[in-house]
């Protein structure tokens, strides 16, 4: 027990300090690894083999120690002595004469019953039987193991029932796309829990609390996490550090590095999860964690549940830091850590050298001795090779700097190191200094033409810093200003109430488009009583080319305190219930497309006549042409309870072969009631919309030149 109580802390010690050497050096996942080697050490009794770089040498003679005391040892070695010297004794007499056979026999019966009598004592004193020390230290460990096991049973039984007591299973089509399927091919569910303070993986299925639905927006980002931990089987390693520091309750280093592990566990799992959802998400992922930490208040703890909040508020940030610190790897840092770790297992995992391995140490240093004289030869001439080899490595080392300059570069240029600064700007500071909403009042407008002229290469960039008068519907009462600045670019929005009314902020990015101007861009949903809008809604371009049109969806909630509570519906979210939802069958004898929702309720067909002569590959949804009516009257009096008239419009579009874009032109488009609810937007009913086509000239004239045979145009 004293070996591994040695051991285990030297290595826990030892990864401790690499922990804290290879932050953003190494994978966290590699790192999470070596924790392992830990439970191995404890879970072994004994030694592999002995070493001269065990740490069990500094304190040789331990066993001897733990088995016997001073005292027993002295009193043994004293009692076989009294036995040798009287039995020398008779063996003399014997020789003399002087000694007869029954005499012999006596004396080795008083010898024989001394060695009977003999009772070992400790300290002087005669040992009572039960009442050893090892004895009663066994006693103590096993009440401390019962005490902590029992703890960590009650509360995991105890947590488990409330879950199951307390949950409410999250729809299929609640949960995002992109993890949604991985979450399935694992057999894996989404509950919802009353009070739960964390997101946590328990058993294969998801718990995670109410607080969550006010970060819908990252959703996917807690889902991923927790995925990754099934994936990672941390839910068997949590159940391990609890029962290994109930075994050791008494060690201090235990637990520390059963803090730790845990840690890292979620370093890992951080970081398979950014590479699980892909690297544009690692800010918004960091973003996710400091929302999930202020509405749980830091608080989230329950022994052997992996909560995605576990060690405090401490532990997440250290986790974003994480996050926002990516340096690279390299190789030598990994080479070297593994290295590290090799010498720490040799002197942890191998036993103290004895004295015969000392002594043969000894006599094959004496034969070294004669190899010294060489070996002092060859590296002289190591050392001239490893000149030549240090250029070479300084030069290395200069590509390696710049390289590490570059990645600083470019993180300086992210937005988690560009909001604080854009957040002065929005609010009238830095290069808006001294001004207020008061310039609203001089209604700026862009000069479309000499913007796209601009970017064509023709005259100077018309737009200044400041607010440009975006909407305006006057029916309303509602207009929509959006921000200009040589640093950001197209980047702000304000809405204001009515004339001179209530003013809000938001951080959005938008496009300069003259579509922007269509006073229908702008709808209020409910009035107060006053006439004042309570709910509105608005639609702005984010991006726009001869190919491209996306337009995102804004919807507002203005409280009696004038501040809006603002929602967003993009086209990453349409395009992926589209993907989820819609199937398309292509039938080029009829010149039809047939679309399914949901597998089983049939829309009808497109149209492809214009597309008659080419060879069609598939059909599906175009991911750069996305557009929203805010007035739609195509459904008429039969829509589903909680639509207001308000669609997101997709384009259907045709893959063609030799061809590596989605061609939509003169295709139907296809209509998808928009209902809003506490939890964020809900898409439904879909239905093909026979009175609209896709109109693009651009597209047009590319199919003439691929029918041609002129041209392979793409996007």
């Amino acid at each position: 027990m004293v070996e591994v109580l040695v051991t285990s802390s030297v290595m826990i010690l030892g990864i401790l300090c690499l922990r804290k050497l290879t932050m953003g050096k190494i994978s966290m996942r590699v790192r999470y690894a070596f924790w392992l080697l830990v439970a191995v050490r404890l879970l072994m009794p004994v030694s592999v083999g002995t070493s001269p770089i065990s740490v069990l040498n500094l304190v040789s003679g331990i066993h001897q120690e733990y088995l016997f005391s001073d005292g027993v040892a002295q009193e043994a070695d004293g009692q076989e002595n009294a036995v040798k010297e009287e039995e020398s004794r008779a063996a003399q007499r014997k020789e003399d004469g002087a000694e007869t056979v029954h005499d012999l026999q006596n004396t080795a019966q008083e010898a024989d019953g001394q060695s009977l009598d003999r009772t070992p004592v400790i300290g002087g004193a005669q040992k009572i039987p039960g009442s050893s020390p090892v004895d009663v230290i066994w006693v103590v460990w096993f009440l401390g193991f019962l005490t902590v096991s029992g703890y960590m049973l009650f509360m995991r039984v105890r947590f488990v029932r409330y879950l199951r007591k307390n949950r409410k299973k999250i729809a299929g089509e609640e949960i995002p796309v992109i993890i949604g399927e991985k979450l399935a091919g694992r057999g894996m569910r989404v509950y919802r829990v009353k009070g739960l303070p964390s997101p946590c993986l328990v058993g294969r299925h998801i718990y995670i609390g109410e607080q969550t639905a006010e970060v819908e927006q990252g959703l996917a980002h807690i889902l991923a996490h927790e995925y990754c931990h099934a994936v990672h089987g941390d839910g068997f390693w949590a159940l391990l550090r609890c029962a290994l520091a109930a075994v050791y309750w008494f060690d201090p280093f235990v637990w520390v590095a059963a803090f730790a592990a845990r840690q890292d566990s979620d370093l890992a799992c951080d970081e398979a999860a950014v590479r699980l959802l892909g690297e544009e998400e690692r800010f918004a992922y960091g973003r996710t964690l400091l929302a999930l930490l202020q509405k749980s208040g830091g608080k989230a703890e329950c022994p052997g549940m992996p909560l995605m909040f576990s060690g405090g508020e401490r532990s997440v940030r250290e986790r974003i830091v994480a996050l926002a610190d990516r340096n690279k790897a390299e190789a030598v840092v990994l080479v070297a850590v593994l290295s590290m770790v090799c010498l720490l297992c040799g002197c942890a995992f191998t036993g103290a050298q004895t004295d015969e391995a000392v002594s043969d140490q000894e006599e094959n240093g004496q034969e070294m001795d004669e190899n010294v004289q060489h070996a002092i030869e060859s590296v002289d001439r190591r050392n001239e090779e490893l000149t030549s080899e240090m250029d070479i490595i300084r030069a290395l080392e200069n590509e390696l700097n710049k390289e590490a300059a570059q990645i600083q570069a470019e993180y300086e240029e992210t937005d988690l190191v560009k909001r604080p600064s854009f957040e002065e700007v929005l609010n009238y500071h830095g290069v808006m200094e001294g001004k207020d909403d008061s310039e609203l009042t001089l209604n700026r407008k862009i000069d479309y033409q000499a913007y796209y002229e601009y970017l064509q290469g023709e005259g100077e960039n018309p737009m200044i810093n400041g607010w440009y008068l975006l909407c305006e519907n006057e029916r309303e009462g509602i207009s929509l200003y959006g921000l200009y600045t040589e640093q950001f670019g197209f980047r702000g929005v304000k809405t204001q109430m009515e004339v001179g009314g209530d003013v809000n902020t938001f951080d959005i990015e938008w496009y300069p488009s003259r579509l922007n101007q269509n006073k229908e861009n702008i709808r209020v949903l409910e009035r107060e009583s006053n006439g004042l809008a309570r709910r509105f809604v608005w639609k702005l371009m984010a991006e726009e080319s001869s190919v491209v049109e996306i337009w995102h969806l804004y919807s507002a909630y203005q409280y009696d305190t004038g501040t809006i509570d603002l929602k967003v519906l993009t086209e990453k979210e349409c395009i992926a219930w589209a993907e989820q939802y819609l199937a398309f069958s292509v039938n080029q004898e009829t010149n039809r497309v047939g679309v399914v929702c949901d597998g089983d309720m049939a829309l009808g067909g497109l149209d492809i006549s214009a597309y008659e002569g080419y060879e069609i590959e598939s059909a599906q949804i175009d991911p750069y042409a996305l557009a929203f009516d805010l007035y739609s009257d195509a459904y008429g009096e039969d829509y589903e309870d909680g639509y207001e008239g308000i669609v997101v419009q997709l384009a259907p579009g045709l893959k063609l072969k030799d061809s590596d874009k989605v061609w939509i032109d003169q295709m139907q488009i296809i209509d998808v009631q928009v209902a809003e609810e506490e939890s964020g937007f809900q898409l439904q009913q879909p239905r093909i919309d026979e009175n609209f086509v896709a109109q693009n000239i651009a597209q047009r004239n590319g199919l003439a030149e691929l029918k041609k045979g002129q041209s392979n145009v793409g996007r």
